[in-house]
């Protein structure tokens, strides 16, 4: 599976199309700032503690159940993932606030 056309870009990550419109690349930067973008750097190996960390917490085994295949890593700092849609804020507001 190869990068096609960036979709989106922001401080920590990437996000590229592929040839299947499900299912999109992540690609995490080793960019890091500090002070509301004052201060800029670069953190060697950040990406892909930062793809690792995502792995870990969206896999099946560390989630509710679901139909969702699990991401694959094809490389330190990035990763296939499926393509999803969040949920509206409202929605995602109300939830946080309701005890379980």
């Amino acid at each position: 599976m190869e990068k096609k056309e960036l979709l989106y870009e922001g401080k920590a990550k990437k996000v590229y199309t592929t040839e299947d419109p499900d299912v999109l690349i992540v690609s995490y930067k080793d960019d890091a700032t500090a002070f509301n973008g004052l201060k800029k750097g670069t953190i060697v190996g950040k990406g892909a503690i930062n793809n690792r960390m995502t792995n870990y917490i969206f896999t099946p085994a560390t989630c509710a159940p679901t139909t969702a295949p699990s991401p694959s890593t094809p490389s330190t700092a990035g990763g296939a993932s499926s393509r999803a849609t969040a949920a509206p804020a409202p929605w995602a507001r109300r939830r946080w606030r309701t005890p379980t």
